[in-house]
């Protein structure tokens, strides 16, 4: 049995939107709290002189450091998507109120445009997510751990 999808218009999409992207920062909040105990944990150890707790943390601090930047775009590219569309649907408001009744040839224009802009709000969306996932990738190369220190930039 296949499932019947519901049009959604942009202020319902914003909406759901939003609400991703406040699970998304509390999830950040947790994540950068669990860094900080991390870290706690990491000094006493250090302190204590239990040399292999100490790395054991400092794996898990470089992972819960990386999986923070991670959420961190994360929201920022759902803030983005958020603003994107909201600019487009009021271009889709303001187009689609009926000010051109009589002019079909004026809505038709318009709608051109309004799709055109969609394409490359769809465009950039891509490009942008692509470098995002690119730079993740360069970053995998770029850290490496250190047991002079938690993580270690080369």
């Amino acid at each position: 049995m296949f499932l019947k999808r519901k049009k959604a218009n942009f202020r319902e999409l914003i909406l759901r939107l939003n609400l991703c992207l406040e699970i998304a920062e509390e999830n950040l909040y947790r994540a950068k709290r669990y860094v900080e105990n991390l870290y706690a944990n990491y000094l006493a150890m250090c302190v204590i002189g239990d040399g292999f707790k100490a790395l054991i943390y400092m794996v898990e601090i470089s992972e819960a450091e990386y999986m923070v930047k991670l959420i961190s775009n994360v929201c920022l590219a759902l803030e983005k998507v958020i603003i994107r569309l909201t600019i487009l649907s009021e271009f889709y408001d303001v187009f689609s109120a009926g000010f051109f009744k009589e002019d079909f040839e004026g809505l038709r224009d318009i709608e051109i445009s309004v799709l055109k802009f969609g394409l490359t709000l769809i465009d950039d969306t891509r490009a942008s997510s692509e470098d995002f996932i690119t730079s993740i990738s360069f970053d995998l190369d770029n850290y490496q751990l250190s047991p002079n220190g938690p993580v270690a930039e080369i």
